[in-house]
Parts: structure tokens; sequence; C-alpha cells
């Protein structure tokens, strides 16, 4: 009986886990992989709910107000903020304690997945990003707003990434405008020029503003006269919805294109002439997602019918990572 009775406890104690914290900490651990679990299609997967579902997810810090605070994130930028900085909206200073929120993207495949592309405002031309960052900071429910008098800045380290040309003239980029469903950014001339270091990119920025702020320079191959349009034909969709994206080839730029149909068929991109790129397209049609890629290489006159197929969430996800 005793012997029935120790192993019943020994499959008790096999069977018990401990559940992990959630990773919110000043110094928090490695991130875990954005989940993919495989879902079947239902009939609400718009694309906005793809994004929203597969986003990569924000950080989040807590910090003490009164005191100069550095937070490393978790892609290796370091954001400083300066002590007594953020007020209540009413503009009482903010005191004790309070939440920073950060979400901070660095590659094509993220930026594809938050629906996040390069474009400048006003352009179909594209930027090539160091790093793209929403960051926002809030005591509970309400968010903090910068002091009108404060003497100095929030400082934003960001990490150079290898391979990158470190030559171009890297600058400050807002993106608090939206034309139609597409987003453009904005140079921001009223802030400090963007610094080149040894290891990072500094800047100057307004904490907790409304929008996106990135460091970028203007993609240097657009710098030729050989500027051709190229046409992109996708699947029709009578009762769905379509994503097409360009981007070069080895370089951190993501341009998202406008139809020149109604039924959303054709696209068109201008691209220098020889350029390496990548069609990248995404739809949902019924709750069924659909995806396509194709390399190619810029020519004049050319036009492109990138393979379309059916894809489950969880291979929507795998192959944009693959990009």
């Amino acid at each position: 009986m005793k012997r029935f009775l120790l192993l019943g406890m020994a499959g008790l104690l096999l069977a018990t886990s401990c559940r992990k914290d959630d990773p919110i900490a000043c110094q928090p651990p490695t991130p875990p992989v954005t989940p993919v679990a495989p879902s079947p299609p239902t009939s609400d997967l718009s694309l906005a709910e793809f994004t929203r579902r597969y986003s990569p997810r924000p950080q989040y810090y807590g910090f003490n107000l009164g005191n100069f605070q550095t937070v490393n994130t978790w892609g290796g930028a370091k954001l400083t903020f300066p002590a007594n900085y953020f007020n209540l909206p009413n503009g009482t200073p903010a005191r004790d304690s309070a939440l920073l929120r950060v979400l901070e993207l660095y590659t094509v495949p993220d930026m594809v997945l938050a629906d996040m592309p390069t474009r400048p405002y006003g352009t179909q031309n594209l930027l090539i990003s160091s790093g793209e960052f929403n960051i926002q900071v809030q005591q509970l429910t309400t968010r903090l707003v910068p002091s009108s008098s404060a003497s100095s800045l929030p400082v934003l380290l960001v990490p150079k990434l290898s391979g990158q040309d470190s030559t171009q003239r890297q600058q400050l980029w807002q993106q608090p405008v939206t034309q139609g469903t597409l987003q453009g950014w904005q140079t921001s001339a009223a802030y400090p020029a963007v610094q080149t270091m040894t290891k990072f990119y500094r800047a100057t920025i307004p904490a907790d503003s409304v929008g996106w702020w990135s460091i970028a320079h203007p993609w240097a191959a657009y710098d030729t006269p050989d500027l051709p349009t190229i046409t992109i034909a996708t699947p029709a969709t009578t009762a769905g919805e379509t994503r097409v994206y360009v981007r070069p080839v080895g370089a951190t730029g993501l341009l998202r294109l406008v139809p020149t149909s109604n039924d959303e068929t054709h696209w068109q991109a201008t691209l220098p002439l020889g350029a390496t790129m990548q069609i990248i397209v995404l739809q949902s049609v019924g709750g069924q997602l659909y995806f396509g890629a194709q390399q190619f290489i810029v020519q004049s006159g050319r036009g492109l019918t990138p393979n379309v197929f059916a894809v489950s969430e969880t291979d929507a996800v795998r192959f944009i990572r693959q990009l």
C-alpha cells in the first residue's frame, strides 16, 4: 500500500509545472518566438485581423519618472529618458513610476507582418530603414505627455545593422500621416540631425508622440534617370482583399503598392532599372489566406504575374519569415 502511495505522489510531482512570469521588467529576458499556432480559416480573418494576430509584440518596462533612466530593448536599441520629463494630460508633473511600451521593427518580415512599409509621404519611392519604433508611456490607463519646460529630450540609440550602407546620411522620420489606406513617413526637421556613432545611430525624439519614428535614408538606387514602370497582376477576388508589396533584395525597405484597377488586380511600381526586387502578395478571401512571392530584375515594360496559392495562417507566417 505504501508503495502505491509513493508512486502516486511521484506522479503528481511530475505532472506539476510552474507558469512562467510575464516578460514585463526593466531588463526583460530573451523574447519568445511570435506564436504561429495553426488555426482553421474563419470567415472574419481579414488582413487587418491577420496583422493584429501576428505583428511583432510590444515590450513593456517599468521605470521611475524622477530618475534618469535607460532601457535596453530586445532588439539592441537604448532609450534614455531625462528625469521629470513627463506630465499628465492636464499639464501637472507626473510623479512616481510609469510603464513604457516599445514596439520595434528591424526586418522586412516584421514590417510585412505589421503592415509597416517604408514609403515617404507623397511618393511611391521607398526608404532603407535602420529601425521603426512606436514608443508610449503611461500610468495605468493615462497616457503621459512630454513636459513643455523640459530642458532635454529622450535619446534613442539604434544599433547599426550588419551589411548596411553606413555611408548614407541617416534622417529621422515620423509617420503620423495616412493617405487612404496607406501610411507615409515625413522627415522630422524640427529635431536634431541623426548622429552616426561607431555602433549606433543616435537621435533625440519626443517620447509618446502620435505615430511612429524611424531612422532611415532614401534608397540611393533611385539616383538614376532609368526608372521604368513595372506592372504586377494578381488574381481577382470578388469578396476579398489584397496587399502587394515590393522590396529590394538584401536591403531593409518595403513598398506597399496602390492598385491601378477598381478590382484590385493590377498594380504598378516605378523602380530603378536593373535592381533585384521581390514581390510579396498577401490575400484574404472568405477567411482563407493566399500568399505569393517572386524575385525579379527590373526591366523596361515588364509585366509580372506571381504565383499566389492558398496557405494556412501558420504557413503564411512561415513564408513571410523566410523572406
